[in-house]
């Protein structure tokens, strides 16, 4: 997967089909089994918090 500056990328997918251990690839927050992570300048994540309202 390559991203060019100024693309917006959506990760979506059916629930436990790894978006979020993607996510934390990219980051390097888990270890990767193949491939390669190469990232140019800075990152930014905002996870999603769960909200209950009544």
């Amino acid at each position: 997967m390559k991203v060019e500056r100024g693309m917006r990328v959506a990760v979506c997918g059916m629930v436990g089909s790894g978006k979020s251990s993607f996510l934390s690839c990219i980051l390097g927050e888990i270890l990767k089994i193949s491939g390669e992570v190469r990232i140019y300048g800075s990152t930014t994540y905002a996870s999603q918090s769960a909200r209950i309202q009544s």
